[in-house]
Formats: C-alpha cells, sequence, structure tokens
C-alpha cells in the first residue's frame, strides 16, 4: 500500500511539475521615449524573459527585442528596444496615412498611440509604408511614439526574428513626478 501511495504522489509531482512555467523576470528602465503615451520615460518595467519559450509573440503584446546593427565608428553591434508587436509572420502589412493594413484590413490599435503628422516626409516615413509580407518566423514592430521612434519601419532588415525577441513586458511602474522632474523628463 505504501508503495502504491508513493508511486501515486511521486506521478501527481512530476505532473505538476511539468505544468508550472518557467518564469525569468528582469527589471529594465524605459530610457527613451519610444513607448510613450503608454509607457513613460524612466518606467520601471518587468521583462519575463522566458514567457514565449513554448508560446508565440501575439498582436499587440509590447517586447523587448535585441536589435543589431552596424554603426561606422561605434563599437556597438546591438541594442535592446522595447516596441509592440503589430505584423505575424506570413502577413501582408502596409501603413497608410497612420493607419495599419493586415492582408488588406484595416485594424484598430485599442490602445493610444502618438500619430503622425499629416505631411508625409519622405525621410521619416512616418505614417506610409508600402505593403510587404512578413516572413515567416518574423514579426513586424511598432513603437507606439510613432512620430518619434525608429521601429520596423526604419530598421533593415524591417521584420525581428523570434530569437531576437528577448521577452514579454508584464508590468510597468510609472514613475512619480518628483522622480520625473527630478530626471528632467517632465515636460514630455
Amino acid at each position: 500500500m505504501t508503495n502504491i501511495l508513493l508511486t501515486i504522489i511521486l506521478l501527481l509531482s512530476i505532473s505538476i511539475s511539468h505544468q508550472v512555467d518557467t518564469i525569468v523576470l528582469k527589471e529594465r528602465v524605459a530610457k527613451t521615449g519610444s513607448m510613450l503615451p503608454t509607457i513613460p520615460i524612466n518606467a520601471k518595467l518587468l521583462v519575463d524573459e522566458a514567457y514565449y519559450a513554448a508560446k508565440n509573440p501575439r498582436r499587440f503584446d509590447i517586447v523587448e527585442v535585441r536589435r543589431s546593427f552596424s554603426n561606422p565608428g561605434s563599437s556597438e553591434r546591438s541594442m535592446d528596444v522595447v516596441v509592440r508587436v503589430i505584423g505575424l509572420p506570413g502577413e501582408l502589412i502596409a501603413l497608410r496615412r497612420g493607419s495599419i493594413y493586415i492582408n488588406g484590413r484595416k485594424i484598430k490599435e485599442p490602445f493610444g498611440v502618438r500619430q503622425c503628422p499629416s505631411k508625409i516626409d519622405e525621410m521619416f516615413p512616418c505614417g506610409q509604408m508600402s505593403a510587404m509580407k512578413i516572413p515567416t518566423g518574423e514579426y513586424f514592430m511598432l513603437a507606439d511614439n510613432r512620430p518619434e521612434s525608429e521601429d520596423s519601419r526604419l530598421w533593415s532588415p524591417r521584420t525581428v526574428p523570434k530569437s531576437a525577441v528577448l521577452g514579454k513586458v508584464i508590468k510597468v511602474e510609472m514613475p512619480s513626478a518628483a522622480v520625473q522632474q527630478a530626471l528632467g523628463a517632465d515636460s514630455l
């Protein structure tokens, strides 16, 4: 009887341990206004770096990604940025007059964004982008502060592989007004 009871307990503990997700939490600070108005400068972010180990990013998730680049005269080769997942693998995405079109259909963004100016700027195509197909296993990212941010509209390549998605932002702690003022970010 004791052996049967021990076997049942062992099987239950194995079953429970397989159902518990691994969580790897890292604290970050929003250093730029790229995600304004959603995430203010100096907000503390909690990023779950294991969140996408067994699942894929979903549209509108706020994520931290590693962008690789090469700038002449700079030793930096990558930068971690916080952006929002907009386009998913295999989708056709376009931007027209500040609106996002996925597979030819305009999508509604259920959160606040800083809109692009109505005048089209050839040097910074804020709200305009010709249709492009997102490659398999890759994602198209936009920041919420569209007129003042670099994201998939300007990156080369424009999309981010899942392997470069470092984690999902699961908590945002807003900085106090005193902290904002002391750090000179109260004018934004």
